[in-house]
């Protein structure tokens, strides 16, 4: 799989570059599917960043970019979309809920599938759900609407977690030492990245680049 996570999408141009090569497509060449499912429940009432996301395509001169709310519509329709695309680029917003919707939609069942031949690149919560768990600082008490949903398990497509917004001066509570606790608690390697840092993962390659500020945390036993 190629996995390219981020807090908040294509942010500069190192991350652009290595998103391009990724693909292996001239960006006007691209079909990119972007789902913005994870927004539908999110607390913030200025839901911009998705706008941000999609600006950042547009500079890219994204020859495709479809919009796609898989939780929707049905199946027939949106698997079809997601097998011409050559991206699958998840937004940011409520990981509890983008994970609950795929579950429901059958999503998580195709995506691994889907992945063997595209590209991912994960924004925010969009990240989060590939890693070993759920990790977010927002009590689950703001999903009462997916009662179904239980546990903090993700998809577990990766052996870590992703930290996003890490360093963000609008995100003050997310410093090393609340990064720590939630990797002593969750016992899981964490990468916390910044807005303008990424994880890659080729195939078994994990690597992390960056024009700002990330760490990698490991959990402390007692």
């Amino acid at each position: 799989m190629k996995l390219l996570l981020t807090s908040t999408g294509i942010t500069n141009k190192t991350i652009e570059n290595k998103f391009i090569e990724m693909v292996g497509k001239q960006p006007e060449e691209m079909i990119v599917a972007y789902i913005p499912t994870a927004v539908n429940v999110a607390r913030p009432t200025d839901k911009r960043w998705i706008i941000n996301n999609l600006i950042g395509l547009d500079k890219m001169k994204i020859g495709k970019i479809d919009l796609l709310d898989f939780s929707a519509i049905p199946q027939e329709i949106w698997l079809p979309r997601l097998k011409q695309a050559d991206v699958i680029m998840v937004g940011g917003g409520n990981p509890y809920h983008l994970i609950y919707s795929m579950k429901k939609a059958g999503l998580d069942k195709v995506l691994k599938e889907l992945l063997e031949e595209k590209v991912y690149v994960g924004c925010s919560a969009g990240s989060v759900i590939l890693g070993k768990d759920i990790v977010t600082t927002a009590p689950k008490k703001y999903c009462e609407e997916i009662p179904e949903f239980e546990g903090d398990k993700a998809l577990e497509y990766i052996d870590f977690s992703i930290r996003p917004h890490f360093y963000n001066p609008d995100r003050p509570q997310y410093t090393d030492e609340t990064t720590q606790e939630l990797t002593n608690n969750f016992q899981s390697t964490f990468y916390a990245i910044d807005d303008n840092s990424a994880v890659v993962i080729d195939d078994d390659q994990v690597n992390v680049i960056s024009e700002g500020k990330w760490k990698k945390f490991e959990p402390i036993t007692k």
